[in-house]
């Protein structure tokens, strides 16, 4: 399932998008937007600087404009799909920047999302997998919105759910959940059946809070942000402990969530606390970090050149796309 386009970054921004600051009008609508209200597809030079590109139309989200963001990734056609945790919702973005197809809404019953925090999309059926935080379960979608399955409920048995905060799928096409209020790793089948968990909570090798799982296609090991512990914990396909590591020479990850594996096996990092994106080796060695936290900024690097990284994917050409919040607006950029 992994993708060999998928190689290592230098971290030069490619490109933005804003929230759009216009009035919105109830419901979804397709509506064009003055030049100087577009949002911004551009490439950045070393130094930061915008350089346009080209402008495109968007759509007016139900009073929101791609606001209240948890996490992204990519579907097999190259679809931009994103994760609305407080509105309870995922939308599907064409290349040009026009919303495709977006479904769920709060609540409890099927098809509902209760606060959505992470995705997993299944690049052979085109089937895409939501972790529901606040509903205590993931719910399986077929490419078009369609709920088609919900695996798990509330509580600590084995199969149940507290706070699922990621998913991913593994090599054999099973789901791993980052089941965070549970201290623990717990993998299902595509039809729903528990098939084993690993880890509860311990000061040496245990989760306090796993926050972002990924899978590294290349062996099959788990990887795993441990939010509360600001750390990296990999463990093997059976779910044994190979090794942790923190940060920079031995500073604490900072406000990390999740992570994204490149085909080479590093480990791409966004930091939100520290405004920055850090890049490991698969033996947790530092590489390289870019972006830079508002207050460094020069003065003539205009906003959108750093954003606060909450989260962030691979596209299936390697760029970096990275969700966050810039000067109190959301953005989603890119860097390659």
């Amino acid at each position: 399932m992994a993708d060999t386009t998928r190689n290592s970054q230098n971290g030069k921004q490619l490109w933005s998008f804003k929230d759009l600051p216009v009035e919105c009008m109830a419901g979804t609508h397709l509506e064009k937007i003055t030049d100087d209200l577009l949002p911004l597809i551009g490439s950045f030079n070393q130094r930061g600087l915008i350089k346009p590109t080209y402008n495109f139309q968007s759509v007016i989200l139900d009073s929101k404009v791609l606001q209240s963001v948890w996490t992204l990734g990519f579907d097999r056609n190259r679809h931009l799909v994103v994760a609305h945790d407080s509105c309870g919702q995922v939308s599907v973005w064409a290349r040009d920047g026009q919303l495709m197809r977006k479904f769920g809404q709060p609540g409890k019953e099927v098809g509902d999302l209760g606060a959505p925090a992470g995705l997993a999309l299944n690049l052979q059926d085109g089937t895409i997998v939501v972790s529901e935080f606040s509903n205590n379960r993931i719910q399986i979608f077929d490419e078009e919105g369609k709920s088609i399955k919900i695996i798990g409920s509330e509580g600590a048995q084995d199969g149940q759910l507290k706070g699922p905060m990621d998913v991913a799928f593994t090599r054999e096409g099973n789901i791993a959940v980052a089941d965070s209020g549970n201290s623990r790793i717990q993998v299902f089948s595509p039809k729903g059946e528990f098939l084993m968990k690993f880890s509860t909570f311990t000061d040496t090798t245990g989760f306090s809070m796993p926050s972002g799982v990924k899978i590294d296609h290349r062996n099959g090991n788990f990887v795993v942000i441990d939010h509360r512990k600001q750390k990296v914990i990999i463990y093997s396909p059976e779910g044994t402990l190979i090794k942790s590591f923190t940060g920079v020479d031995g500073d604490p990850l900072g406000k990390s969530y999740t992570l994204d594996i490149d085909n080479d096996g590093n480990l791409i990092i966004p930091d939100y606390r520290k405004s920055k994106i850090q890049i490991f080796d698969p033996e947790g060695t530092f590489l390289r970090e870019f972006g830079k936290p508002p207050n460094d900024r020069q003065e003539d690097v205009p906003p959108e050149c750093t954003v606060q990284p909450k989260s962030l994917a691979l596209d299936l050409d390697g760029r970096i796309f990275v969700c966050g919040t810039d000067d109190g607006g959301f953005t989603i950029a890119a860097w390659a």
